[in-house]
């Protein structure tokens, strides 16, 4: 592999040091296949949809939907899709090289991670690196269990489930202020409506939309007592479609109107 033409990703998980290397997206071709080769890296085939059948030693091992193959370096193989596959390569090296003999794991644990790292690596976020490493090194923490601690291996992870908040915060603060749906959430997190919606509300213990309420509001007392904007100023500037519709909110969370809240604050701030 020449190391210039890929995007390079280092990071360390523990004590390992990872070079993560990402070029290209989802096989869907069902004749897809490779003649016999191996590589001086580690290379995992993550399997979205379908089946593959993978060639080792004369040996076949067929990979199903939710599958990943972990093949350590210098492994001679040949990758053959089978319908209605959809699948993806990664290559990495560690200095441990904790990858010393063929790992199969299925299902994948958090599999929908290979999905979210490829959107994250052709998006343009401004956190696309951080985004990037977040996906890698839950990766890394499954594998390494997979590895060297297989009777916990499929047991949920902190790891994940700290990736995935952070998705879902980022989406949220990024765009509480425009329109953000959580339709479009659950697309960036590759689940259902209910899925998506469940897990906000673990999370914060209310749903998409009072998280984003509250957000607003909190935005809006800021907004309220350490600035002179007018009032219908706040509200265009917090997404609400007019001054009416500001005031209506802001009472029925407050009890009072955002005049009266601004005048307390002053008052307040006066009598200290």
């Amino acid at each position: 592999m020449a190391r210039e033409q890929y995007d390079e990703f280092p990071l360390k998980v523990g004590e390992i040091q990872f070079l993560f290397f990402i070029d290209g997206g989802f096989y869907q071709s069902e004749g897809y296949f490779s003649t016999p080769h191996l590589h001086s890296f580690t290379e995992l085939i993550y399997v979205a949809r379908g089946k593959v059948c993978v060639k080792v030693s004369n040996k076949e091992i067929l990979l199903e939907e939710g599958s990943l193959l972990a093949l350590p370096r210098e492994t001679e193989h040949e990758v053959r899709a089978l319908s209605g596959a959809s699948f993806t390569f990664l290559a990495f090296w560690d200095e441990a090289n904790f990858i010393e003999e063929l790992c199969h794991i299925s299902p994948f644990p958090v599999g929908d991670v290979f999905l979210r790292l490829l959107d994250y690596y052709y998006g343009n976020s401004v956190y696309k690196y951080e985004l990037i490493c977040a996906c890698l090194t839950e990766i890394c923490v499954h594998l390494i269990q997979a590895v060297h601690a297989p009777e916990i291996a499929s047991r949920p992870l902190m790891e994940g489930q700290k990736t995935r908040h952070y998705t879902i915060e980022y989406y949220i603060r990024s765009n509480y202020k425009n329109a953000p749906s959580l339709s479009a959430l659950a697309k960036s997190l590759h689940l259902s409506l209910s899925q998506t919606d469940r897990t906000v509300r673990q999370i914060y213990g209310m749903s998409f939309s009072e998280k984003v309420r509250a957000l607003r509001m909190e935005e809006a007392k800021s907004l309220l007592t350490t600035t002179t904007l007018p009032v219908a100023k706040i509200a265009l500037n917090l997404g609400y479609a007019n001054a009416h519709n500001f005031h209506t909110a802001f009472k029925k969370e407050t009890g009072i109107t955002p005049g009266e809240y601004r005048r307390q604050a002053k008052n307040n701030s006066r009598q200290l």
